[in-house]
């Protein structure tokens, strides 16, 4: 993903700039391949979203002297490729110092239709006037300006999302988030966060769409047949994160989270990890299975007034 990335970003930004958070997988020497790319080194394990994101933002301001627009963008995604074709782009870069542009997500899918496009728009630029930077510990603002009220919703313009496109590997990162959540926000309700962590699960049928290959053509990265192209794993690295929360915490501090799938030794064993077996062995009791059975079942209709007033009365059962 980080070389796509790259390649992609390379088609249009001046300068690059890579956070490496100590990774031992090749991404800094990838990175270093490419002449627009600054890499610098985040020296810590910890997971503190609004340290890493200010040092980005610190150093956009420090490398590039004078008038700029900041992107943020993470190693799964990127522009669309026919979004500089939209006049609405170039508008937003003519836009005053402390303009905001807001852009839609493509989530690429393993399924047809592969393209899931919600209705949200999400920060992703930035017309730098120096504002100071305010984070939050998880899923926080990418940029600053999060409160401003000089905002542009792009229509044309989108970013191209990559996550979906392992649903193995993005089921991973979505257990590890659940179980950062309950670390970060000790007193959000399980409820809160199974609905927030599932809403890949139910899709409404007018946000599909087919892949498009002006979203692709270009930025030279194969089309989108190597994007979707996955090689399956038995475990990946969030994973490992995961296990080494439960072990550090103990698995009662996560029992109302749905982490626990029957896939955890086979996990393990790739991970070539050895662990308690209370760690791996679904704790929930039957009423706890129903109640995640049910919220499977009612994802689609979460905002319904029957479905919430369900979930209010769950809620004064610790749920």
């Amino acid at each position: 993903m980080l070389e796509r990335f790259l390649r992609a970003a390379s088609a249009w930004a001046d300068l690059i700039i890579v956070l490496d958070q100590e990774s031992d997988d090749g991404s800094a020497e990838i990175a270093q391949r490419f002449r627009k790319v600054h890499v610098a080194a985040y020296p810590h394990q910890t997971y503190d979203d609004p340290i890493r994101r200010g040092m980005l933002v610190d150093l956009a301001r420090a490398l590039v002297p004078g008038p700029k627009v900041l992107v943020s963008l993470d190693a799964d995604e990127f522009v669309a490729s026919d979004a500089w074709q939209y006049p609405e782009m170039h508008e937003f870069l003519s836009a005053p110092p402390g303009t905001v542009g807001r852009m839609r997500w493509i989530n690429l899918l393993p399924d047809e239709p592969r393209a899931w496009i919600p209705e949200k728009r999400t920060d992703f630029m930035f017309v730098d006037d120096g504002a100071e930077f305010r984070g939050d510990p998880m899923h926080g603002p990418r940029l600053p300006g999060s409160s401003s009220t000089a905002t542009m919703d792009l229509d044309g313009p989108k970013v191209v999302h990559l996550q979906y496109v392992d649903w193995e590997r993005m089921q991973a990162k979505q257990r590890w988030y659940q179980v950062q959540e309950r670390l970060e926000y000790p007193r959000k309700r399980p409820i809160q966060i199974y609905r927030q962590y599932h809403g890949m699960d139910a899709i409404a049928p007018h946000e599909r769409h087919p892949l498009r290959h002006e979203w692709f053509a270009g930025h030279d990265l194969g089309g989108a047949e190597k994007l979707l192209a996955v090689e399956p794993r038995d475990a990946y690295p969030a994973d490992a994160r995961v296990l080494d929360l439960l072990t550090h915490h103990g698995v009662e501090r996560f029992r109302r989270l749905d982490l626990w799938d029957g896939n955890w030794e086979q996990r393990v064993r790739a991970l070539q990890r050895s662990v308690s077996p209370t760690l791996l062995t679904d704790p929930h009791s039957r009423r706890e299975r129903w109640v995640f059975r049910w919220l499977a079942r009612t994802q689609p209709q979460a905002t319904r007034s029957r479905v919430r007033w369900i979930q209010r009365a769950l809620r004064l059962s610790g749920w």
